[in-house]
């Protein structure tokens, strides 16, 4: 099959990389001429620590982008919509591997790839778990799980990226996955506040097991199938992501914690946070819909309002008392 990865960071290289040891044929697409060399410069293959077994075919025309079958996105997320538009991609198949929630209109990428592509429900899939790339480039077993409006399209990209350590599950609700691949890092940036305070396991596991609560809920917004939160791209994306030293959103939770500032906190990290902005989406969508998103809401103040992250946790913790 033939692949276009809109996307050069560490993703859609590492992704490259699992298409072509499947045999398929795959382009990366990026804006830049230079990339080649600028990947070198930024950290995306220091990042990786591997050398790439394959040389990347690297495109740059729109043209090119044109003859092939499925599209994959691996873009951050609030690019999405405007490189889409300025590509006016004529491509019919699409695979979502970002992960965010658009700020302003509250639009999952789905929706965003069907507004911007003569994508449909039935041609559009979403591809998240628990997988940093650091680990999967390196064939450490990993698995992922496909969600589509279409059973059979489901299938082709399960099969297209399984292998002997890659395994792809099919889910069922392709809303639900992407809330919780999106929500999950506001989490894992608690998690990491926590650990910069100098908190321990406990308040991690607590993060973790009444986070994935706080998804479920936000979920529902979008779908009332929300069964596969408790599977592979909700509380798995949610435990990697929140104990993981690969995870950039833990990061730069630890960063905040020790006292620095959002903005000093994201030059440590270097790389993109999709956590940071889908805080802001979440929490404007949340207080919109009336939905009870205790742990997000605080990140919220901690992130935007430079609120005491100590201060954060005790009202936290100090919540009216209720059942599980």
């Amino acid at each position: 099959m033939n692949f276009t990865i809109l996307g050069a960071g560490t993703w859609g290289i590492t992704l490259n990389q699992i298409l072509e040891n499947n045999g398929h044929k795959v382009s990366v697409w990026h804006y830049k001429e230079d990339h080649v060399s600028i990947l070198s410069k930024n950290r995306v293959l220091e990042k990786l620590n591997v050398t790439i077994s394959k040389k990347i075919n690297f495109i740059y025309r729109r043209e090119d982008i044109k003859s092939s079958s499925f599209i994959i996105i691996a873009l951050p997320s609030q690019t999405i919509r405007a490189t889409l538009c300025s590509l006016n991609l004529k491509n019919t198949h699409y695979i979502n591997t970002s992960k965010g929630i658009e700020l302003g209109t509250g639009k999952l990428i789905s929706t965003i790839i069907k507004e911007c592509t003569p994508g449909t429900n039935n041609t559009i899939a979403c591809l998240s778990g628990p997988s940093h790339a650091e680990e999967l480039i390196k064939r450490i077993p990993t698995v992922l799980s496909v969600g589509s409006y279409d059973s059979e399209f489901s299938g082709i990209v399960q099969n297209a990226f399984s292998n002997q350590f890659l395994r792809v599950y099919k889910s069922d609700s392709i809303e639900a996955m992407q809330v919780g691949g999106a929500v999950k890092n506001i989490i894992s940036i608690a998690a990491g506040i926590s650990i910069g305070l100098g908190h321990g396991d406990n308040t991690i596991a607590a993060l973790i097991t009444r986070g994935i609560q706080e998804i479920i809920r936000f979920a529902y917004i979008y779908t009332d199938r929300t069964k596969s939160l408790l599977g592979i791209s909700g509380i798995g994306d949610l435990i990697v992501t929140a104990t993981s030293g690969h995870s950039r959103n833990k990061s730069l939770g630890i960063s905040i914690g020790k006292g620095n500032s959002l903005k000093d906190a994201l030059n440590d990290i270097g790389m993109i946070a999709e956590g940071v902005e889908t805080t802001e989406s979440v929490y404007s969508i949340s207080k919109k819909n009336n939905i009870s998103m205790p742990i997000c809401n605080q990140v919220y103040h901690v992130l935007f309002e430079r609120k005491d992250p100590e201060v954060a946790i005790e009202e936290l913790m100090c919540r009216e008392l209720k059942s599980e």
